[in-house]
């Protein structure tokens, strides 16, 4: 049986991961290439895109 505190300690839990929340994947399932980004150097990920908000060209 799932107790009340549970449930709440997991939405709570769920609600501030804000990565989670936005893009609907937690920020350690992302996959990242090996491709970086020209203008502000980080990795892109599975999705095209890098910490600026860029997508390399």
């Amino acid at each position: 049986m799932v107790r009340a505190a549970d449930n709440i300690e997991l939405l709570c839990r769920e609600l501030s991961d804000e990565h989670d929340y936005l893009f609907g994947i937690p920020v350690d399932k992302v996959s990242y290439g090996v491709t970086y980004c020209e203008v502000c150097n980080s990795r892109i990920d599975e999705f095209g895109f890098c910490a600026c908000g860029g997508s390399p060209d």
